[in-house]
């Protein structure tokens, strides 16, 4: 099976559609199922959502060096890439198992532990326990159906795949709960069915796209390189969420929950940005991974510099404007605390941004350990940076905090990709660009026609910086 070459544009947008759209159906989904199921149940039934996506994390790492190993195989290459295959469904069945092994004999236990006044939602939430044990195969599993479709750049099916999942464990309880009953098992049973149904589609895409015509067992040289590989990207999978949710701890612990919200409410807003990076970057990964050395860096520095003029260009729009968006969303009261706040995240995103190419690149390359060694090396330094800054200056400090790790970061990831010392120093320009307007916008608070005279000014310097980049990509991708 040849892999087709589509453009980057066109899986960039796939993965982008795949990112928004189960957000979209979320937010209009929540009013109904308050209603539908009750504030309690869907607070229960939200917690029971957060801890089936932890299950991805027993992957460790296995589907990114299944997409890995198999982008790097040629593209006739069937007997390797069902080598891969086989050994990454065999290792992450065998993490299932004793993942299931372990819930039957203490997932009661911890679920009997989470606070509840209702005690008839207790025994609901038991009664559901094994719907949500069923989950954990089907997640590992899918995870490295995923992985090897990416390997052969099918963005388009794997998000359309996604979609309908992700839309279906949404929409799929909610019916229930409007025509048959609220009761969480359920739920939960509607949930695995969602699950399951969208699992056979990935299958069915996976023996359409992939050389699927016979079971293989455990091929032993395949799975020392599939687990050193993934252990070490696992290292950044588990450290990144943790080292993200620790600001808000920090916060409520030095300033208090008054402060978490201040804080969070803009942070909610910036994090959304990730989805532009993150949809280039999972778009790039098997290109970086199959492309030689030069070709690959070539790449990187392209990319870099379209990716921090797109951010860059929200980012200054973001600088610009959310003042008066954050008084239109939650009031001024709250807004006049949280836009200082707002506008030093938006450096930090932009920042963040660019780091997730080089993290690519590396990953490409088969080097996790790397990235693996950053993110342990930022965890000392970043926990007394956001205490003393919390202690100094508040809410504020935890965003300055928050930001100067993204561009320590950025930057380390930057000089250990060996990325191009032309991108290096847009990249750079593109930051400055960024901090300089908070800098002005905090200590000499402009009126809206000069905001929007220097804004069109940026936006036009960045338009400019990032032409150049754009059509080296257009180019390569027509060629």
């Amino acid at each position: 099976m040849n892999m087709r070459k589509n453009s980057l544009a066109s899986h960039v947008l796939a993965n982008f559609g795949g990112s928004v759209v189960p957000l979209l159906v979320s937010i209009i989904t929540i009013p109904l199922y308050l209603k539908a199921v009750g504030t309690a149940r869907y607070g229960v039934l939200a917690i029971v959502w957060l801890f089936v996506g932890y299950f991805s994390l027993l992957d460790f790492g296995i589907s990114r060096a299944t997409t890995n190993n198999i982008a790097k195989l040629p593209r006739d290459d069937s007997a390797g890439q069902l080598r891969v295959l086989w050994t990454a469904l065999w290792m992450n069945g065998g993490m299932a198992l004793v993942a299931v092994m372990l819930l039957l004999l203490l997932g009661g236990q911890g679920l009997a532990r989470i606070p509840m006044d209702d005690a008839a939602l207790h025994r609901e939430l038991l009664a559901a326990l094994p719907w949500i044990i069923a989950l954990v195969p089907m997640v590992l599993i899918s995870a490295i159906l995923v992985g090897a479709l990416e390997a052969k750049e099918r963005f388009g099916l794997v998000n359309s795949q996604q979609i309908v999942g992700a839309v279906g464990v949404q929409v799929a309880p909610l019916v229930v709960a409007l025509y048959v009953g609220a009761d969480l098992d359920l739920l939960m049973g509607a949930i695995f069915a969602a699950r399951f149904l969208a699992l056979v589609m990935l299958a069915l895409m996976v023996w359409k796209c992939l050389p699927v015509n016979r079971i293989c067992g455990i091929d032993r040289a395949t799975l020392s390189q599939l687990f050193r590989y993934g252990s070490w990207a696992s290292v950044s999978g588990f450290l990144s969420p943790i080292l993200d949710a620790l600001d808000r701890f920090v916060i409520g612990a030095t300033v208090g929950v008054v402060g978490v919200a201040a804080y969070n409410i803009p942070f909610s807003l910036v994090d959304k940005i990730k989805i532009l990076p993150r949809s280039i970057s999972r778009a790039v990964f098997p290109r970086l991974s199959a492309s030689g050395d030069a070709e690959a860096k070539d790449l990187l520095g392209d990319l870099c510099k379209v990716v921090s003029t797109l951010v860059g260009s929200i980012a200054i729009v973001g600088i610009l404007s959310v003042d008066r968006l954050l008084t239109i969303w939650i009031g001024p009261a709250l807004a006049e605390a949280s836009t200082p706040i707002a506008m030093i995240l938006l450096c930090g995103a932009l920042m963040n941004a660019v780091a997730t190419l080089p993290f690519a690149y590396v990953h490409a390359r088969g080097l996790p350990d790397l990235t693996a060694k950053i993110h342990l090396w930022e965890v000392a330094p970043f926990v007394a940076v956001l205490w003393l800054l919390c202690q100094q200056f508040g809410v504020l400090g935890a965003a300055m905090a928050w930001s100067l790790r993204m561009g320590v970061d950025a930057a380390l990831m930057c000089v250990f990709s060996g990325l191009p010392r032309n991108a290096a120093l847009y990249i750079s320009s593109q930051v400055l660009i960024s901090v300089s307007l908070v800098a002005w916008k905090l200590f000499f608070n402009p009126g809206w026609q000069l905001t929007l005279g220097i804004g069109l000014v940026a936006l036009s310097g960045c338009a400019a910086l990032g032409y150049d980049a754009t059509r080296r990509l257009v180019r390569r991708e027509a060629a």
